[in-house]
């Protein structure tokens, strides 16, 4: 198939979910925004996605509260120019394990996007008084400690291997490569820890 699957708000005709279930390869992308499915059934048969479009992910799953599990046991390649292949936003049903984050790095050869997270560890840094709050210094005793979650203190796109340093927060971010010793099992029904000062 050439062209992009984009549906928002609606559900899968039985034609449509029959129609799916023949691709194999697709040269777009898959984009789907408040769709109703519980799973990606209709897209089983699908080993190959490649897109040149730089502003989606090659698979992006947006604000789908019905979701529960994001399989596609046939893919076997993923490509698009963006910095994910695989974008999971606001599905709160989704549980993505540590099994499921490695097997698509062994396959996707990069790390996957889970809502504001990735695959991924990132060590943040806070440098005192340099934009670190006072309730937080305390709390934690003061001097210079590492945070180790997997999520960026805003929705980032932050490439393999790249550092940022945010000047309103003080602190750097390095992103290392998911791998099968170094990796956390992300529960999306758990409200995830932030880094953003104000919240502190």
């Amino acid at each position: 198939m050439i062209g992009n699957i984009d549906y928002e708000d609606r559900s899968f005709s039985e034609l449509e979910v029959a129609t799916f279930k023949q691709i194999r390869s697709i040269y777009g992308n898959i984009n789907l925004y408040k769709v109703h499915v519980s799973s990606l059934y209709m897209f089983s048969a699908i080993e190959r996605i490649i897109s040149f479009n730089d502003t989606f992910a090659a698979i992006a799953l947006e604000s789908m509260p019905d979701l529960e599990s994001i399989e596609l046991p046939n893919l076997r390649a993923a490509y698009s120019p963006s910095t994910f292949n695989i974008d999971l936003y606001d599905c709160p049903k989704v549980r993505v394990t540590e099994k499921y984050c490695s097997d698509m790095r062994s396959i996707l050869g990069n790390m996957v996007s889970i809502g504001d997270m990735t695959c991924a560890i990132i060590f943040h840094e806070w440098h005192w008084n340099d934009g670190c709050s006072p309730q937080h210094q305390e709390r934690i005793g003061g001097g210079r400690h590492y945070h180790r979650h997997c999520q960026p203190p805003i929705r980032s796109r932050f490439a393999k291997g790249d550092t940022d340093f945010n000047r309103e927060s003080g602190s750097y971010h390095q992103l290392e490569p998911c791998d099968n010793t170094r990796m956390y099992p992300i529960d999306s029904r758990q409200s995830p820890p932030t880094l953003r000062v104000e919240e502190y």
